[in-house]
């Protein structure tokens, strides 16, 4: 059976391929940016690139439109950008990480922003990488938001974020089967809106199913 998050390239569709096109830049400097994940934590990078596949595909089902599935394809992409300058002693560490190394881990959410606004091109994808640790409940980071103050994409890639930490093995980390995610997920449903969950739902088990049959 294929893992709960194959990687696969993202399906966009004619109308956000036609959108797309002639915005050569935006992809190459998204190309560059990604790589520098991948030097920077191979783990990282592979997490990225399938936290973005499914998140084209539940961005759909919640109705964004064709322009906005193009800025939350790269968010997801590169929403862990900000790691690139957390210490190693941190993210590396084996085990749990101390409060304060746990405050040192959480701004990576606001380095990430603040270095892909700096490029103008990229500039709406900055909202994604700050606000995907917040929390529909408001208990998230990096500033306590609650209910629709947060971006539906920036809720789409958290989702996807913390199934994929759940389901992927990553060193020494705890893993568990879709089912067991799953589980655990529908005891958290409050950190998501309704509707971002519900999508993320059908999208998770019809990838399951189809890859088992």
């Amino acid at each position: 059976p294929k893992p709960p998050l194959e990687v696969q390239p993202a399906m966009i569709t004619e109308e956000e391929s036609r959108l797309a096109y002639g915005q050569l830049s935006y992809d190459e400097l998204l190309e560059v940016l990604g790589l520098a994940l991948d030097f920077r934590d191979n783990d990282t990078a592979g997490h990225s690139r399938r936290v973005a596949r499914y998140t084209m595909e539940i961005a759909r089902a919640v109705g964004c439109s064709a322009d906005d599935l193009v800025h939350i394809n790269r968010g997801a992409y590169l929403h862990d950008l900000g790691k690139i300058a957390i210490p190693d002693n941190i993210l590396f560490k084996k085990g749990k990480l101390t409060p304060s190394e746990w405050e040192v881990m959480k701004t990576h959410a606001w380095i990430g922003h603040n270095l892909i606004t700096r490029i103008s091109l990229l500039a709406p994808v900055g909202q994604i990488l700050l606000a995907h640790h917040e929390r529909y409940d408001g208990t998230g980071y990096p500033d306590g938001l609650r209910g629709d103050a947060i971006p539906v994409a920036a809720q789409i890639v958290g989702i996807l974020d913390l199934f994929d930490e759940l389901t992927t093995p990553r060193g020494e980390a705890d893993t568990r089967s879709t089912a067991e995610a799953l589980a655990q997920m529908a005891e958290r449903r409050g950190w998501w809106s309704d509707a971002v969950y519900q999508a993320f739902l059908r999208v998770i088990t019809t990838s399951d199913e189809a890859g088992a049959a």
